[in-house]
């Protein structure tokens, strides 16, 4: 995207070329139109974070506010969120009533009305003290505790008065009382099981009755809880727990784990909060929320949803019966490269450019696909159902849910300028699907007609073995395009079979993608650099020019540690010198003198210097 196009939205309208070209992340939200006002809040170069437009979510940001048409608090010009801004957030989803923000160490923070609407209160947190042998009950004082084992957990129980003694958030235990912290049973939230996902009923453990899952046996430990506020806080997770990407529906929020989990609150259905059942055990690449729903897309490219089906939007045949926590596999004819969700609407870039569309209607089976052009992009404003699709002759459509087939063709450079005015996300790094460039024969639009081969068994004369399968591959594909294949074909042409199965899978298919200039998203800095690696031991020299200088722009304080221990243990001597320069760099004073640029166009208030509300999260 043309980033001073972004000016064209109205909430974005004071904002300079060059503020403009400051931001990195940017979310509108709010408004039901092109009509309406909306509010921003947006991520600058320097990681501060700032808001405009009505006043709303994130508590007071200023005095100075103006009242605009139809009544409301509207804020002149941008006013830094003090809480989230020096905090390296990376990423902000919105939905209807709370927001929240994922920092680049992982760190999660919330605002708006989040206390009330997604998780239980801290009054529903208990704590009880674990078994400690030799310790004499503090309430009779006459008997040792003995051990209670109950949903897999010893906690301390009084043999002479039944007693387990126990806390709360308002009357905590020592440091140097062990607990183990659950949730008080509340009719009002449905708790799903850490270990199957299935709903909790519950146990009589001394005066609580408390969350337990009778199939696994097992007492559910307290995932989280929020004060009441609506300014911006960030959430205590235990160490266990690592958050590495968030999204939001209309009324839930839904964290991905470290450990391939995935974990809800709020409503979606009814008030759940809990562990998604990934019935499948498939590997989470990336996901997304709809209104009522959500959409995930595995490692292997297949697309799975759950949440409410009503309207179609899960892609097949649903019921009530059926739940709203289970994930599904939708049948596509073809892998999932990108997925988008509507209100009541799903759209898949498939992998051969085509788009599968479902939902916003009663056909709950029916799937609609677009196959008129190759497609190279998709995108929907959020919280509604309009869509818009970028093709690889750069042409931009637009279309409302449940039409996908009566699209119009866009004045437009890309899918987000298509969606002019209303609610979206722009994410400089990830705004579009790339295309990795290179120099291969392309058809008229300049779109490689090697891509539409990744991964098809059509015309493939050679199979890679791969960790995790085989991969039909084309030689006139790798040979022209790959030093190594190259020298390995004309050597000998006569062999079927290549082991590959002593490289990462992961790896070795973003290689592949270098090699078909196929879609491939933003890749990580993990990525980038196991790529690297793997480019120079196969002595691949575009690849290695190409993720080196990828890798760099990547370099920050918090991975340049693990890049530098890689480069030094791999002997990559042009990394490992980049790497040094970067540390020297970092050492250096910083200058905290603020930018004229920013200046000139944010008003920064002065807000209360105190710490905001801490909110703390164990895992089961």
């Amino acid at each position: 995207m043309i980033v001073e196009n972004l000016r064209l939205w109205p909430v974005l309208h004071h904002l300079s070329k060059e503020s403009l070209l400051d931001i990195v992340y940017l979310v509108i939200y709010g408004d039901k139109g092109p009509s309406d006002y909306g509010t921003a809040l947006y991520i600058t170069r320097n990681g501060d974070v700032f808001a405009c437009g009505i006043n709303s979510y994130c508590g007071k940001y200023s005095m100075q506010t103006e009242i605009i048409k139809h009544g409301g608090n509207f804020l002149e010009g941008s006013v830094m969120v003090k809480e989230l801004s020096g905090i390296e957030l990376k990423k902000i989803v919105q939905s209807s009533e709370f927001g929240a923000g994922l920092s680049a160490n992982n760190n999660l923070y919330l605002w708006g009305n989040a206390s009330s609407s997604i998780m239980l209160g801290k009054e529903y947190i208990v704590m009880y003290e674990c078994y400690t042998p030799d310790t004499v009950c503090k309430k009779c004082s006459t008997s040792e505790y003995s051990p209670s084992t109950i949903g897999g957990f010893d906690l301390n129980k009084c043999t002479t008065c039944d007693w387990y003694p126990t806390y709360s958030l308002q009357s905590p235990n020592s440091p140097q009382t062990p607990v183990k912290t659950f949730m008080e049973f509340c009719d009002m939230v449905v708790v799903l099981c850490s270990k199957c996902g299935q709903w909790c009923s519950f146990v009589a453990v001394g005066a609580f009755d408390l969350y337990y899952c009778t199939p696994c046996n097992a007492l559910q430990e307290s995932i989280g809880w929020c004060e009441e506020s609506t300014a911006p806080r960030k959430v205590q997770l235990d160490h266990s727990l690592k958050v590495v990407d968030v999204a939001c529906g209309m009324g839930f929020l839904v964290l991905q784990t470290a450990s391939n989990n995935l974990i809800v609150f709020g409503y979606l259905g009814c008030n759940f909060q809990g562990y998604i059942d990934n019935l499948d055990n498939v590997v989470i690449q990336n996901f997304t929320c709809g209104g009522h729903h959500l959409a995930v897309v595995t490692n292997k490219g297949a697309l799975y949803t759950c949440g409410d089906g009503s309207s179609g939007q899960l892609g097949y045949d649903w019921n009530e019966d059926m739940g709203y926590t289970t994930l599904r596999k939708v049948s596509l004819p073809g892998t999932t490269v990108k997925v988008c969700c509507g209100l009541s609407s799903t759209a898949c870039l498939l992998s051969d450019g085509s788009v599968a569309f479902f939902g916003g209607n009663n056909a709950k089976q029916s799937i609609t696909m677009l196959k008129q052009y190759t497609f190279i992009d998709i995108a929907c404003a959020t919280l509604t159902d309009l869509f818009s699709a970028k093709t690889a002759s750069s042409g931009v459509y637009f279309w409302r849910s449940p039409t996908p087939k009566l699209h119009l063709k866009v004045d437009a450079c890309d899918c987000i300028e298509a969606l002019l005015g209303w609610p979206v996300t722009y994410d400089r790094a990830l705004s579009e699907i790339l295309f990795l460039k290179q120099t291969l024969p392309c058809n008229k639009h300049g779109f490689s007609h090697y891509a539409e081969f990744y991964g098809q068994k059509q015309f493939s004369d050679l199979t890679l073995k791969l960790k995790d399968g085989d991969f039909p591959a084309h030689r006139i594909v790798l040979f022209n395009n790959s030093a190594y294949y190259k020298k390995l074909l004309t050597e000998s042409a006569d062999f079927q079979f290549t082991d590959m199965t002593s490289h990462d899978p992961h790896t070795y298919r973003n290689l592949l993608k270098y090699f078909y200039q196929a879609l491939v998203k933003e890749l990580s800095w993990q990525d980038l650099l196991n790529l690297y690696v793997l480019a120079v031991n196969c002595n691949e020299n575009e690849v290695v020019e190409y993720t080196f200088r990828r890798l760099l722009d990547k370099l920050d304080k918090e991975n340049i540690d693990e890049i530098t221990r890689v480069a030094k243990s791999k002997e990559l001597s042009a990394l490992l010198a980049e790497c040094h320069a970067q540390l020297e760099r970092m050492l250096q004073p910083t200058n905290n003198e603020t930018s004229s640029n920013q200046e000139s166009d944010a008003t920064k208030t002065n807000q209360n210097d105190t710490e905001s509300p801490t909110l703390y999260i164990r895992s089961s």
